[in-house]
């Protein structure tokens, strides 16, 4: 993941690789994961080069820092959380009054800046992927309700999803979240909840090679499940290690 952080502050930060993954690959542990892939005698000039490409920890005041940072791939998208610590050397130093310092009382205060955002990583075959909320309720008036009618209209709500024939229950309907749709799918991504497959041919496949193996399938496309006269629009679950012990999914 390539990044570009501007440190606009008068305090020199420290860039904290591990809260966007714990499991983030070193520069030269991301060279010897490809080595087969390049002659014996390009490794090193090739190791080199993801060292130049790495992203510096250490971002001066002022500049701006710019690199890559090495992770194990994701399917859909993930969550980052970009933290940046302050220098506690330097905040050490201002406490006990031995360092000169422009800093005003606010920005000297914090020992830590923290930003975050859903990226997301299409393929063709994410449901988000097709997901227009221009067009959800296109030509339709939209309520504009106060705390109390917003609380009976909750009320009224249908108790669970139906089939497409609308004949059988299935999930229930227990959380209603409030908001637009991009700041739904950070919030949600940075639960750890996943993006999902669209049901198709190759999703499908895989979907059933997954159950047989045992193995996990964090994306795995969910059911089609209707309410309010159509299928979900988009769909978010928690995978376990098993794709047979999927959680409960959002839609």
């Amino acid at each position: 993941m390539w990044l570009s952080v501007e440190n606009a502050s008068p305090r020199r930060l420290w860039f904290l690789r591990n809260t966007i993954d714990p499991d983030f690959y070193s520069a030269d542990e991301a060279a010897l994961l490809v080595r087969s892939e390049v002659p014996s005698s390009q490794f090193e000039i090739m190791r080199q080069y993801f060292r130049d490409e790495s992203i510096r920890v250490l971002m001066q005041p002022g500049y701006v820092t710019e690199g890559f940072v090495f992770l194990p791939r994701t399917e859909g998208g993930r969550y980052v959380d970009l933290r940046l610590a302050a220098d506690a050397y330097e905040a050490e130093s201002m406490r006990a009054g031995t360092q000169e310092s422009k800093v005003s009382p606010a920005l000297g205060s914090f020992s830590e800046l923290r930003f975050g955002f859903a990226l997301t990583l299409p393929d063709g075959e994410f449901d988000y992927e097709r997901l227009d909320t221009s067009r959800t309720y296109d030509g339709e008036e939209l309520p504009n309700l106060d705390a109390e009618s917003l609380r009976s209209a909750l009320e009224q709500l249908p108790c669970c999803v139906t089939d497409a024939q609308g004949s059988r229950y299935g999930d229930p309907l227990n959380v209603v979240i409030v908001g637009n749709a991009e700041d739904v799918m950070h919030s949600l991504s940075r639960s750890d909840w996943s993006f999902t497959h669209r049901i198709s041919a190759e999703t499908v496949r895989r979907l059933i090679a997954a159950a047989i193996e045992g193995e996990g399938y964090a994306v795995a496309p969910v059911s089609n499940l209707y309410v309010f006269g159509r299928k979900q629009d988009i769909a978010l679950q928690r995978a376990r290690r098993s794709i047979a012990r999927i959680a409960r999914r959002v839609v």
